[in-house]
């Protein structure tokens, strides 16, 4: 009798062979001549199911996955000719070699782009403006720098780590990874974001796609580029876009927010309030020569502001306090000697502090002359004792003013009113966490990206570029199960360890595949070959995937396939 641990694989592997994933592998990644066993688009798609299934990317892991499973695989890779060996990290490995390859990848990557677009979000695109999302996220590793791992501004504030960037595109709703650039750690992203969306607007073949992104994005190079181009872009705008002095008359038009529309005033929403206020301008950019409209969003957040307030109160306290103890003795305290130095500190006490302005420090001097008498083979001097003192008063016009201003976010867009409204622009950047909750399920949790245990950087590339595409079946998965629960009205239960009861309209993909833990395949004899029953989550799970009878399927595959065994 042989026992076989089933589990999801079923599950997986039809999702990944609809998708027609190993011929898309082999057809931009071809095999060399020299390669024996599994071809490498089958291998690879063996060693996604492993990543989805055990949350894991280890190489070194995956042939001793494989060799429990071996006839499992061999239906669901639709091969006789399979061996665990196929499945050793040095195999492994070399695919990676091929998959760091950027020209072989990137037409990889925008085939399989299509091909998702048309089968699981262009419904939706039809009806309205695509919103594709762009942002990055760091990569860290304990090793030396290279070209790719270099020291930068660590999100993760680990300046010891040197850490590569992971540009990614993704559409609305569904936040299904579109397109990855892997990009060297140091600079800002301000050059890496034309590169991300040439290659995401190849896989629509056409254009009219708003692009979302944080201040980045807003460079003039950026914003006309796209603009050029026919898309649309939604971003903050920094100072260096729009001055002080512009943002001030922007805001001189508002008497008070709470005359303006409120975004989230419906009853029963869990948002926070958002009022906001429209302007539109005539852009140019200098270089290009092009002008066009551009839709300026003022937008107020109460709760936003009042956290601000808080923190820039709070600085305005820290840096009294530190000015004050320049002039307090105290043991081990250096303070300054002269009232340049005092000056000096003062100022860089308020830099630090972000407080220009807000104060007006009156520094005085007093100087003493003090009589020493001789002592020994030391002779009478006169001595002179410097005692620095000062006021501090505080600027309440001017702090008014900034706490006005805190709370205030300025957006540009060029989408035309008739495409999209102000609410609904506000609304879509309001949505940005969707992008970070990607990379939350990208890094942590789906496919557990950290941490790296490579060492070559080009097979960390190709490492990334694998478990990207692991995402797009993770969240297909997990987006598919939601919205037939949003059809249905209905709740799925038995996905909770601990707690079967519990219930939820919005699972995630490892709940939904943890539910699947246990299934095996057991070959009594060689014409007697059973499957464990499945529980009614796991059919349920079926079919809200609508593929409720792949287990009966794999069974008849495993029914006419010779047993394997490896000795």
């Amino acid at each position: 009798m042989i026992v076989e641990p089933l589990d999801d694989l079923p599950l997986l592997g039809r999702l990944m062979n609809e998708a027609e994933l190993a011929e898309l592998f082999d057809k931009f990644f071809a095999d060399h001549g020299h390669w024996k066993g599994l071809s490498g688009g089958k291998l690879t798609l063996g060693w996604l199911i492993y990543i989805l299934s055990e949350g894991d990317h280890r190489l070194s892991h995956v042939e001793q996955w494989a060799q429990l499973r071996l006839n499992s695989l061999a239906a669901i890779l639709g091969s006789d000719h399979i061996r665990s060996l196929d499945f050793s990290d040095d195999r492994l490995a070399r695919l990676l070699d091929r998959f760091s390859d950027d020209d072989n990848w990137n037409q990889f990557e925008t085939a399989l782009g299509k091909k998702v677009l048309q089968v699981y979000a262009m419904p939706s695109i039809e009806e309205e403006v695509p919103i594709i999302r762009t942002d990055s996220f760091n990569v860290p590793q304990f090793r030396e720098q290279g070209r790719l791992f270099r020291h930068g501004y660590s999100k993760q504030r680990r300046s010891d780590q040197p850490f590569c960037k992971v540009m990614m595109s993704s559409i609305d709703p569904f936040a299904i990874p579109l397109a990855v650039n892997i990009v060297k750690g140091s600079g800002p992203d301000t050059e890496h974001y034309l590169p991300i969306i040439k290659r995401t607007r190849q896989m629509f073949g056409t254009s009219g796609q708003l692009y979302v992104g944080d201040s980045a994005l807003g460079s003039m190079p950026n914003r006309t580029s796209i603009h050029l181009a026919g898309d649309y872009y939604l971003c903050p705008l920094s100072r260096k876009q729009v001055s002080q002095n512009e943002l001030q008359q922007y805001l001189s038009k508002v008497e008070s927010y709470k005359n303006l529309p409120n975004l989230f005033s419906e009853a029963g929403s869990k948002r926070k309030s958002a009022y906001f206020l429209e302007i539109v301008e005539q852009v140019m950019d200098s270089t290009t020569k092009t002008n066009w409209k551009e839709r300026r969003i003022l937008v107020y957040s109460p709760d936003y502001a009042k956290g601000l307030i808080g923190s820039f109160t709070n600085r305005i306290t820290e840096a009294k306090e530190k000015i004050q103890n320049l002039v307090i003795s105290k043991s081990g305290r250096r303070n300054p000697k002269t009232l340049k130095d005092l000056y000096g500190r003062i100022e860089t006490i308020i830099k630090k502090y972000k407080i220009e302005n807000c104060l007006t420090i009156n520094c005085s001097e007093e100087v003493e002359y003090i009589k020493v008498q001789k002592h020994k083979n030391r002779p009478e001097e006169i001595r002179q004792k410097v005692t620095l003192d000062l006021t501090i008063e505080e600027n309440t016009k001017t702090i008014e003013q900034k706490k006005n201003r805190l709370g205030w976010q300025l957006y540009g867009s060029n989408v035309p009113l008739k495409v999209l409204s102000t609410r609904q622009l506000v609304k879509t950047y309001r949505d940005e966490y969707k992008i970070e909750h990607l990379f939350d399920y990208l890094i942590n949790r789906d496919v557990g990206l950290l941490p790296i245990y490579l060492k070559k950087e080009e097979r960390v590339k190709g490492l990334i570029r694998l478990l990207s595409v692991a995402m797009k079946f993770s969240v297909l998965i997990q987006q598919q199960v939601r919205k037939s629960l949003k059809e249905n009205d209905e709740n799925l239960k038995g996905i909770y360890p601990g707690n079967k009861g519990r219930k939820t309209n919005a699972p995630t993909t490892p709940m939904l595949l943890r539910a699947f833990k246990g299934l095996a395949v057991v070959w009594i004899s060689d014409t007697n070959i059973q499957i464990s029953e499945q529980n009614d989550t796991q059919r349920n799970i079926l079919r809200l995937l609508k593929i409720p009878d792949e287990y009966e399927h794999i069974l008849k595959l495993l029914n006419t396939q010779h047993i394997l065994r490896e000795t």
